[in-house]
């Protein structure tokens, strides 16, 4: 992977479900100086095509927002609690995420289980000042 830093950070945050991505977080396409911000990139294994997801002006991950088969649909960013990015768009569970986040906006919600079938989700919604 080609850095345009002495040291860059990299964090894994997951595969695919079918293994044929990687999602990471890294600092690695910017220059010494000119900001440390963390982008979200997906790398293919297929292709060897490494592509930014997502980059928040001045924040890095908060955290990862899985599906039922682990993954990676979305990422929050750690400013606030509504600033979050969708990564998987054909996912089908980014409607139900989508439909979650309209209906609790300024809210961070994650998903903490599923059913086996992936038929049923129990989510935690909080805000700064309320626990969930």
């Amino acid at each position: 992977m080609p850095t345009k830093r002495k040291n860059p950070s990299i964090s894994p945050l997951g595969f695919s479900a079918d293994n044929r991505k990687a999602y990471f977080s890294s600092n690695h396409d910017i220059a010494e100086g000119e900001g440390d911000v963390a982008g979200i990139f997906e790398y293919d294994f297929a292709t060897s095509q490494l592509t930014l997801c997502a980059r928040h002006s001045f924040s890095d991950v908060g955290s990862v927002i899985r599906g039922s088969d682990g993954e990676v649909l979305a990422v929050n960013f750690a400013t606030s609690n509504s600033d979050l990015e969708l990564i998987n768009a054909e996912h089908p569970e980014t409607t139900l995420f989508a439909g979650l986040q309209n209906a609790f906006p300024d809210r961070v919600f994650s998903f903490t289980s599923f059913d086996r079938e992936g038929n049923t989700v129990l989510f935690n919604v909080k805000k700064r000042s309320q626990p969930g």
